[in-house]
């Protein structure tokens, strides 16, 4: 990393506004990046001044470890506070407040211990009331007053941000719906799916087509967040600003501009009645739940029907020097949307359909906190194992290293285990396993060794977890994929062996590896693993170096 830029945390990374914040500023600032989700799932290029931490923000004894990294790292001088919560159903989900109000606490903590100088955060338009009253404006000074779990959630976030703003300065962001020109706003999605169809229900819209609210291009929203970091240092101790242009913007706007988009002129639209419009939501929901395929509209979305969020967003524009372009006006942007559906409609679909679904609570996440919790006793389990009397001949070859050094592979090992199910990973298990057959090989191992090492550290494992309240809740997915990791292992351990044993001569041996870069030029093995999981290895080495002192150097570029 750059040290001489500026440090961002950014949580919510694999988000939507997150992942376009982080790709149009990774050569700007060092990119301190806290998601869910892996790097690689959520599409993410690599880059020297973005470091990945996939942690809940919802537990902060997940984010103990990232403090530690951070400030290793030239410590962070911002947190963009992008994590949140939000679904259609409209119901009180435990994640609201997990996620979005407990999560806020949590790296509003998190930032006491990092000196920052400004703490932004993401909040909604959509927290602020609705009103079917044009007169009704919603400024920087509106609270935000809406009753239904997401608003309530994000209302409780504010007053916490409120709460600390006397400790570091801190602005609250509320957001319009952010989109670019793949769409990326499921209701919108939603909305061209069905106008720009031959379906039954392509022209009808609900009420009077008033319903409206606004929207803002991902690209504006991102010199938005610039500008503030900008002059974060003369801005107020607290401050709340609108991402979003001003006025509003109704379904028949939107219809309009893009049928004639879409179709070389306007269709015309077929208002339904708000009670009828109820009804009909209602039977679809009703079959659709029979049915087990649910439309997305629900039933409470028609108490919106013709309500209207109009916005004066002019403080914020004169307070950050900020403005929105005209050609970056919804209406006029859905040229470019409808160009992407009509061109590319593979990667249309899949970019709006992916958005559709929200997962609150991934197995990926819990099943590494279980893993880590016993890393440490079954790793000792498994060196006790292979000392035995009995076992040491089974073992001759892994004996025979300084017992730290076997402690410090097994803990190698185990990590990578659990750090390839978190990230849903199983190109690091393979080139972990070449690059560690083929020094394995070198050293006089034999494949069966090996195997036998992985076999007996599976029971090993399994047989501690299965002791555990927390892992016998995702039992079956969890064991599976601890079984895939070892026969992945035990597959290219054996696989890379039949290789090299077929050569008949080290210069053979030599040109194979230098076919095959993977067993060659693997480097570090650590660096496989640490490349995509800093925070682990940063303290892994610590405690290493502390506990084997006498042998580390020996170790460490191992």
């Amino acid at each position: 990393m750059d040290e001489k830029l500026p440090g961002i945390i950014v949580t919510g990374a694999s988000g939507f506004i997150g992942r376009h914040f982080i790709e149009a500023n990774a050569q700007k600032f060092r990119l301190f990046c806290l998601a869910r989700r892996s790097q690689k799932e959520a599409g993410v290029p690599r880059h020297a001044n973005i470091r990945w931490s996939q942690v809940d923000v919802g537990d902060f004894s997940n984010l103990q470890h990232v403090v530690e990294s951070i400030n290793a790292y030239g410590g962070a001088d911002y947190i963009l506070h992008l994590a949140g919560y939000y679904d259609f159903t409209m119901k009180d989900q435990p994640e609201y407040e997990y996620t979005n109000v407990n999560g806020t606490r949590n790296v509003l903590k998190l930032a006491q211990y990092l000196n920052i100088r400004r703490f932004i955060f993401s909040s909604s338009l959509a927290a602020c009331r609705f009103d079917r009253n044009p007169e009704h404006i919603i400024t920087e000074k509106t609270p935000p007053d809406a009753n239904y779990p997401y608003a309530v959630s994000k209302r409780k976030a504010e007053e916490l941000i409120r709460n600390y703003s006397s400790m570091f300065p801190c602005t609250i962001l509320r957001l319009a719906a952010v989109y670019r020109d793949w769409c990326e706003y499921p209701p919108l999605f939603v909305f061209l799916d069905t106008w720009l169809s031959d379906k039954w229900n392509s022209r009808i819209l609900g009420g009077r087509g008033e319903s409206s609210i606004t929207y803002i291009h991902i690209s504006d929203l991102v010199r938005l967040i610039n500008s503030i970091i900008a002059q974060s240092d003369v801005l107020p101790q607290l401050s709340t600003y609108i991402a979003s242009p001003t006025g509003t913007v109704s379904h028949k706007e939107l219809y309009k501009a893009a049928t004639r988009y879409f179709f070389g002129r306007p269709r015309k639209a077929i208002y339904m009645p708000r009670i009828l419009a109820l009804i009909g939501i209602a039977l679809r929901t009703l079959t659709g739940d029979l049915i087990g395929i649910k439309p997305f509209e629900r039933p409470w979305m028609m108490k919106y029907i013709d309500r209207k969020l109009v916005v004066d967003a002019d403080y914020s524009f004169r307070s950050l020097n900020w403005h929105i372009p005209v050609r970056n006006d919804i209406t006029r942007r859905l040229l470019f949307m409808i160009e992407n559906m009509k061109n590319h409609t593979v990667d249309w679909t899949v970019k709006n359909e992916t958005l559709m679904f929200r997962v609150a609570e991934r197995f990926n996440i819990k099943a590494y906190e279980v893993l880590m919790r016993h890393r440490e006793l079954i790793v000792n389990k498994m060196i006790e194992f292979i000392y035995q009397k009995e076992w040491i001949s089974a073992f001759k070859n892994y004996t025979s290293f300084d017992r730290a050094v076997t402690k410090w592979y097994t803990t190698m090992l185990y990590q990578l285990m659990a750090t390839s199910i978190k990230i849903n990973d199983r190109i690091i298990v393979r080139r972990y396993a070449q690059a560690i057959a083929y020094r394995r090989f070198k050293s006089g191992f034999k494949a069966d060794e090996i195997v036998r090492f992985l076999v007996h550290f599976e029971k090993i494992i399994l047989s501690e977890l299965l002791m555990d309240i927390e892992a016998q809740k995702t039992k079956e997915q969890l064991f599976n994929a601890i079984n895939i990791f070892t026969q992945l292992m035990i597959d290219e351990i054996e696989e890379s062996f039949e290789l090299f044993s077929e050569q008949k001569n080290e210069l053979q041996l030599q040109s194979l590896t230098d076919k095959l870069p993977t067993f060659q030029h693997a480097g570090n093995l650590k660096q496989i693993i640490s490349d995509l999981e800093n925070t682990f290895f940063d303290s892994m080495e610590h405690d290493m170096a502390r506990e084997f002192s006498h042998i580390y150097d020996e170790i460490k570029y191992s």
